[in-house]
């Protein structure tokens, strides 16, 4: 299916890039997140193998399965989309693909993160508002990481 809509948030986070992508490298890191309850990788996978399976519950009860796609040390990118939960009747869009990329700020020593996720055309406008806003938020609870 054609991915057309995109949800996207982008911040500097204080810190060097080399650290920034250690965290998000490793496919567990929405652990740390405020709203998560649990990541679980599948079938004991490792965190930085592509095509390892992770299942996500956040603490409001809602769970979702991703999939690793790729993982580009060089270009400090991390790439994952969503994957199908057994026994759920419906899905709210039928296909997205995430990426997270860093970019090394040379002015301030510090780190440029996008996180953008790609639709299918069957996505709702109030669903890519709030995807975008929980971005800026993962975002923003990121640099707390960084800044202690």
């Amino acid at each position: 299916s054609k991915m057309s809509t995109r949800a996207i948030a982008s911040a500097v986070i204080p810190a060097p890039v080399g650290a920034v992508w250690d965290v998000l490298r490793d496919f567990s890191f929405p652990a740390r997140f405020e709203g998560i309850d649990s990541v679980e990788l599948e079938d004991g996978a490792s965190p930085t193998t592509v095509g390892a399976v992770r299942t996500l519950k956040w603490k409001n009860g809602a769970v979702r399965r991703q999939r690793l796609l790729g993982l580009n040390d060089a270009g400090r990118k991390i790439v994952w989309e969503m994957s199908p939960i057994e026994d759920s009747v419906t899905s709210v869009v039928s296909a997205a693909q995430t990426t997270v990329k860093a970019y090394r700020v040379t002015e301030s020593n510090s780190t440029y993160v996008v996180w953008y996720t790609d639709f299918s055309a069957d996505v709702e406008g109030g669903f890519l508002l709030q995807e975008q806003e929980d971005y800026a938020q993962n975002l923003n609870e990121m640099k707390a990481w960084f800044s202690s």
